[in-house]
């Protein structure tokens, strides 16, 4: 004879539920972690997006400046600007100037230099020193390089105020 003994039991989903509640809070912040990740990573290709146009922009303006300064260069010195562009090459290790800065602080001395008579090799010798020495003077006086050109060329008209603080 068999004996059948029916068996009854009651399914308890607490731990499914609990697991689902768990499972459901990991992916929001999944989604949350995503979210911000891609919104960081929109943000930087913006800023990166930004920098380059922005390097582009000043790097069409630093070409433009350079073009402009080599003409006027031409203009003061003539055949002598050959050398003042070698010279300009060498500027920033030799004395900390970017070619652009030494052409424009040479054909500003070069001018002086022109207006007293000086001849094209005086004058492109005359405005090399003072490049330098602008140079010089900065540095020694922890100031800029534009301000020590001023002072000079301001020395050069005959105003003694500005170059005084050197």
């Amino acid at each position: 004879m068999a004996i059948s003994l029916p068996i009854v039991s009651k399914f308890d989903d607490k731990g499914i539920k609990q697991a689902e509640l768990s499972i459901g809070a990991f992916e929001g912040v999944a989604v949350g972690i995503f979210a911000k990740i891609g919104a960081v990573a929109v943000d930087a290709f913006a800023q990166a997006s930004r920098a380059a146009f922005d390097f582009g922009v000043e790097s069409v303006k630093a070409a433009s400046s350079f073009n402009e300064v080599t003409s006027a260069v031409g203009q003061v010195f003539g055949e002598g600007s050959k050398q003042l562009e070698d010279f300009a090459a060498t500027a920033a290790k030799s004395f900390g100037q970017s070619r652009t800065q030494a052409l424009d602080a040479a054909k500003t001395f070069g001018i002086f230099g022109k207006a007293a008579g000086l001849s094209s090799q005086e004058n492109v010798d005359f405005s090399k020193t003072l490049t330098t020495l602008a140079s010089d003077l900065a540095s020694f006086n922890n100031t800029s390089v534009d301000e020590a050109i001023t002072s000079l060329g301001a020395a050069l008209r005959g105003e003694s105020e500005p170059i005084r603080r050197f």
